[in-house]
């Protein structure tokens, strides 16, 4: 259960103060040192889903001088709401510690293997989508 909300800590961390999608497509977080380099840090790399989310956010998110960029934000805020989906179901006790790690490495796989592709149906699929299952239900099938 560690694991999973030290990854839910860090993509909050990560997105706190990120603001709508500018017009290039990319949303834009006003302070990188406050928002991506504020302390919190994956300290079980051993850990399969902790190097997963290291690669995810290595990929998807990126820092362009003072702002934290994220490529796809479309994609990876239906990341971030899988995951604190899955971290709700976890503490709810509606799911086990190894079915959400199961199902979030699953995600993020999926994740990181369609960044290089064209996804622009499915990020148009994603855009008005609140609903989490649903999210990874679209995820899988794009594979």
């Amino acid at each position: 259960m560690k694991t999973l909300f030290s990854i839910l800590v860090l993509m909050t961390t990560v997105f706190a103060e990120a603001q709508e999608a500018n017009h290039d497509g990319m949303i834009q977080v006003s302070n990188a040192s406050d928002a991506f380099l504020s302390g919190v840090v994956i300290t079980e790399v051993e850990d399969d889903l902790s190097n997963k989310m290291q690669i995810f956010e290595e990929t998807y998110v990126y820092q362009d001088g003072l702002r934290v960029r994220i490529e796809k934000p479309l994609i990876y805020k239906g990341v971030r709401r899988v995951n604190r989906y899955l971290a709700r179901q976890l503490k709810e006790g509606k799911i086990s510690e190894v079915q959400a790690n199961h199902e979030m490495a699953s995600i993020l796989d999926i994740a990181i293997d369609i960044y290089s592709i064209p996804t622009e149906d499915l990020e148009l699929a994603l855009k008005n989508e609140k609903n989490p299952e649903r999210i990874i239900r679209l995820l899988k099938e794009t594979v």
